[in-house]
Protein backbone atom coordinates (compact mmCIF):
# COMPACT_ATOMS: atom_id res chain seq x y z
CA UNK A 1 0.00 0.00 0.00
CA UNK A 2 2.35 2.51 1.08
CA UNK A 3 4.25 1.95 -2.42
CA UNK A 4 0.81 2.56 -4.28
CA UNK A 5 0.67 5.77 -2.19
CA UNK A 6 4.51 6.90 -3.13
CA UNK A 7 3.70 6.20 -6.87
CA UNK A 8 0.45 8.42 -6.13
CA UNK A 9 2.43 11.06 -4.80
CA UNK A 10 5.03 11.35 -7.44
CA UNK A 11 2.22 11.13 -10.17
CA UNK A 12 0.66 14.26 -8.08
CA UNK A 13 4.47 15.91 -7.72
CA UNK A 14 4.86 15.54 -11.17
CA UNK A 15 1.64 17.25 -12.47
CA UNK A 16 1.81 19.80 -9.92
CA UNK A 17 5.37 20.89 -11.09
CA UNK A 18 4.68 20.65 -14.52
CA UNK A 19 1.95 22.46 -14.21
CA UNK A 20 3.67 25.64 -12.33
CA UNK A 21 5.08 28.35 -14.64
CA UNK A 22 9.09 28.02 -15.51
CA UNK A 23 11.77 26.18 -16.14
CA UNK A 24 9.90 23.09 -14.81
CA UNK A 25 8.06 22.74 -18.45
CA UNK A 26 11.55 22.06 -20.07
CA UNK A 27 12.22 18.77 -19.10
CA UNK A 28 11.57 16.30 -21.93
CA UNK A 29 11.69 12.48 -21.64
CA UNK A 30 11.45 11.42 -25.13
CA UNK A 31 9.02 9.13 -26.61
CA UNK A 32 10.72 5.92 -25.14
CA UNK A 33 12.68 4.49 -21.81
CA UNK A 34 15.92 5.66 -22.88
CA UNK A 35 15.47 9.37 -21.57
CA UNK A 36 13.44 8.57 -19.04
CA UNK A 37 16.53 8.60 -16.38
CA UNK A 38 17.58 11.32 -17.35
CA UNK A 39 14.35 13.24 -17.57
CA UNK A 40 14.24 12.59 -13.72
CA UNK A 41 17.76 13.49 -12.56
CA UNK A 42 16.88 17.36 -14.65
CA UNK A 43 13.16 17.31 -12.98
CA UNK A 44 14.52 16.22 -9.74
CA UNK A 45 16.94 19.34 -9.87
CA UNK A 46 13.81 21.44 -11.20
CA UNK A 47 11.19 20.08 -8.29
CA UNK A 48 14.16 20.37 -5.65
CA UNK A 49 14.59 24.39 -6.82
CA UNK A 50 10.49 24.66 -7.06
CA UNK A 51 10.49 23.98 -3.08
CA UNK A 52 9.80 20.11 -3.50
CA UNK A 53 10.90 18.34 -0.04
CA UNK A 54 13.00 15.33 0.68
CA UNK A 55 9.78 12.79 0.41
CA UNK A 56 8.45 14.01 -2.99
CA UNK A 57 12.23 13.94 -4.53
CA UNK A 58 12.42 10.27 -2.98
CA UNK A 59 9.09 9.31 -4.60
CA UNK A 60 10.06 10.84 -7.64
CA UNK A 61 13.35 8.76 -7.68
CA UNK A 62 11.18 5.67 -7.24
CA UNK A 63 9.18 6.42 -10.14
CA UNK A 64 9.52 3.63 -13.42
CA UNK A 65 8.49 4.86 -16.91
CA UNK A 66 5.60 3.42 -17.69
CA UNK A 67 5.22 2.63 -21.46
CA UNK A 68 1.39 1.91 -21.34
CA UNK A 69 0.96 5.38 -19.67
CA UNK A 70 3.23 6.94 -22.33
CA UNK A 71 1.62 5.09 -25.14
CA UNK A 72 -1.77 6.49 -24.21
CA UNK A 73 -0.29 10.09 -23.89
CA UNK A 74 1.16 10.04 -27.40
CA UNK A 75 -2.20 8.74 -29.19
CA UNK A 76 -4.25 11.84 -26.97
CA UNK A 77 -2.27 14.17 -28.37
CA UNK A 78 -2.35 12.71 -31.79
CA UNK A 79 -5.78 13.26 -31.12
CA UNK A 80 -6.39 16.67 -29.85
CA UNK A 81 -6.71 18.92 -32.42
CA UNK A 82 -8.25 22.57 -32.18
CA UNK A 83 -9.69 23.81 -29.42
CA UNK A 84 -11.09 22.62 -26.50
CA UNK A 85 -14.72 22.71 -27.16
CA UNK A 86 -14.29 21.14 -30.84
CA UNK A 87 -12.46 18.62 -29.19
CA UNK A 88 -15.02 17.75 -26.51
CA UNK A 89 -17.87 17.91 -28.66
CA UNK A 90 -16.19 14.76 -30.79
CA UNK A 91 -15.68 12.79 -27.65
CA UNK A 92 -18.44 13.33 -25.59
CA UNK A 93 -17.86 15.94 -23.53
CA UNK A 94 -21.49 15.54 -21.72
CA UNK A 95 -20.80 12.03 -21.09
CA UNK A 96 -17.34 12.74 -19.71
CA UNK A 97 -18.60 15.09 -17.41
CA UNK A 98 -21.71 13.00 -16.37
CA UNK A 99 -19.28 9.63 -15.53
CA UNK A 100 -16.82 11.88 -13.90
CA UNK A 101 -19.58 13.08 -11.35
CA UNK A 102 -20.97 9.86 -11.10
CA UNK A 103 -17.67 8.40 -10.10
CA UNK A 104 -17.01 11.29 -7.78
CA UNK A 105 -20.42 10.56 -6.01
CA UNK A 106 -19.28 7.05 -5.92
CA UNK A 107 -15.90 7.52 -4.41
CA UNK A 108 -16.68 10.38 -2.25
CA UNK A 109 -15.21 8.63 1.22
CA UNK A 110 -11.97 8.28 -0.97
CA UNK A 111 -11.59 11.62 -1.94
CA UNK A 112 -11.99 12.55 1.18
CA UNK A 113 -9.17 10.63 2.93
CA UNK A 114 -7.24 12.26 -0.15
CA UNK A 115 -7.71 15.25 1.02
CA UNK A 116 -6.79 14.73 4.54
Amino acid sequence: MAGRLGLKFAGLLAISVMLAPGAALAAKCGNNSGGFENWKKEFQQEAANAGVKRRGLQALAGARYATATIKVDRAVRKAFRGDVNSFMKRRGGATIIRKGKALKKQNARLFADIER
